[in-house]
């Protein structure tokens, strides 16, 4: 998503110029037209921004202006400048989903703070959209959530080992996945037209082979072991708690499936597919999420992981959740929550601005050395929240 600006339209080249430059001082990027017919061709369903624009104009007025927005998308924030006269057309275009209007004269930070709020609601508007997108997208495919190097990585081992005919050892913290990891092991290999059946890795005898009920002689299995386990085996096997010849057995083929604060750049994306997952099961509407929800998606730790993040994807399609969870931080000294804040807000912002560093840069007002001294420190990749090029 590019920058995002204000589309200032006003036929008075006093008053447009004045606003312009006032928009300019504030730190708002602006795009000043004359002409409404000129200014509407500037806008599609991807706009970005929000419009200001005078309801006195020839050839269109501001409310014409107003309703041609609105078929184009109607979520587009219109905010109206008005006279005196013209207070009751702009109190009926504010029913029929106009953002705001301003009534002449007006202070120019009263302008300019209703432009920033529509700025803020077009871009959570947009960041619902791709939210929903991306977990349309993610229906039908590959079930292993994440474009992160790790999960990438994740996906092409599993591929590679797949067709192999050799036992997997799957190492995992409890609601990373490592069931759904050992399910498409089998679905991606020749066995898929066998079943796949869970077992308790203590109830299996020592060699492939069981005894028939009513048998004399053991059978042979045919079988593949993909084995899932928490971290800690070999420490395990060092302790006495687990038998270090099936560790051994096991461990032909090892896979770590990462936890998600190792991979904090795909929560976006899991989390939107969840939301859209508990939304059909429960059949209700995919919910809007706003900034704070986005910070805290950033910020946490996830010590459950997946499993944490469904439900609490559940939870606010259910509304048992409104906003967004406590802060868990209290305890922490304070430039240590300064510094996890600062991290999530990075974070946050660059899911808003699908990558983009200089929309980044302005809703930060930071310069650009201190941004990519903060990407290095906090370890954040860019490249991770812009759109996959298909």
């Amino acid at each position: 998503m590019s920058e995002q600006s204000v589309l200032l339209v006003d036929d008075d080249d006093v008053l447009r110029g004045a606003l312009e430059q006032s928009f300019e001082l504030a730190g708002i990027a602006v795009i000043a037209e004359r002409d409404p017919t000129v200014a509407l061709a500037r806008i599609d369903a991807g706009f970005d921004g929000a419009v200001v624009s005078d309801i006195r104009m020839p050839k269109m007025d501001g409310l014409e202006l107003f309703r041609r927005i609105a078929a184009i998308d109607h979520e587009i924030p219109v905010l109206l400048m008005t006279g005196h006269g013209d207070v009751a057309m702009a109190v009926a275009a504010l029913k029929n989903g106009a953002f705001d209007f301003i009534p002449k004269p007006f202070a120019t930070d009263h302008l300019i703070a209703g432009a920033r709020r529509a700025l803020e609601m077009r871009r959570l508007v947009l960041d619902n959209r791709r939210l929903r997108a991306a977990a349309e997208e993610t229906i039908g495919a590959e079930p292993l959530i994440g474009e992160t190097p790790v999960m990438v990585r994740l996906r092409e081992t599993m591929r590679q080992i797949a067709q192999a005919d050799i036992d997997v050892l799957v190492e995992g913290e409890t609601g990373t996945g490592k069931e759904l990891v050992a399910v498409l092991l089998h679905r991606w290999s020749n066995r898929r037209s066998r079943p796949f059946v869970a077992v308790n890795c203590a109830a299996l005898p020592e060699e492939r082979e069981v005894m028939p009920v009513g048998g004399d002689l053991p059978r042979a299995l045919d079988l593949r072991v993909i084995a899932a386990a928490k971290p800690g085996l070999d420490q395990a096997v060092e302790d006495g708690r687990f038998r270090a010849e099936l560790l051994f057995r096991l461990d032909a083929v090892r896979l770590r499936i990462p936890p998600l604060r190792e991979r904090r750049d795909d929560v976006p994306l899991l989390f939107g597919h969840l939301l859209h997952q508990a939304a059909e099961r429960f059949g209700r509407e995919v919910p809007t999420i706003d900034t704070a929800t986005l910070a805290y998606l950033g910020q946490h730790d996830w010590p459950g992981n997946v499993r944490e993040l469904d439900n609490l994807a559940k939870r606010l399609v259910l509304r048992v959740e409104a906003d967004a969870p406590a802060d868990e931080d209290g305890d922490l000294p304070l430039p240590a929550r300064v510094d996890k804040f600062e991290e999530a807000t990075i974070r946050a912002t660059l899911h808003q601005v699908s990558g983009d560093v200089r929309s980044a840069l302005a809703a930060l007002g930071i310069p650009r050395k201190t941004f990519y001294d903060k990407l290095k420190r906090h370890e954040i990749d860019v490249e991770a929240y812009r759109p996959t090029k298909g």
